[in-house]
């Protein structure tokens, strides 16, 4: 397993080719979700590869850093992604992304890892 330490995130690519990215930081803004993208970018090599989000430890993310997140810009860095909640603030940061921002990539909140695993490993098979 490629292992990646960065500024926004802990970052693996697992052997089904999913990059695990794991929030460091309990907050996010727009700058930190560049950030983000970019390293996500960086480990998959400018492939794009379906990505499990790991979100319980955010309990704040900016307007600017979700419209990001969930822009044109950042869809070079993923097929599809897996947002992982585990909290009530972060379902509810996820809920909130998913029904206000509206991505224009595949999106699914999991409380369960080994499901969202399973789907991103769908939406790959699919997209082959």
């Amino acid at each position: 397993m490629e292992r990646m330490e960065g500024e926004r995130f802990k970052l693996w690519i697992d052997e089904h080719g999913i990059v695990h990215a794991h929030f460091k930081h309990d907050t996010e803004d727009l700058a930190g979700a560049k950030k983000g993208v970019e390293e996500i970018k960086q480990i998959s090599g400018g492939v794009r590869h379906p990505v499990l989000v790991d979100i319980r430890r955010i309990k704040k993310i900016s307007l600017d850093a979700r419209r990001y997140y969930a822009s044109e810009d950042s869809i070079g860095a993923h097929l599809a992604v897996a947002l992982l909640a585990g909290s009530t603030m972060s379902r509810m940061i996820g809920n909130f992304f998913l029904g206000v921002n509206r991505p224009k990539f595949p999106v699914k909140l999991f409380d369960d890892e080994s499901k969202a695993i399973e789907w991103l490993k769908k939406v790959k098979d699919q997209e082959a």
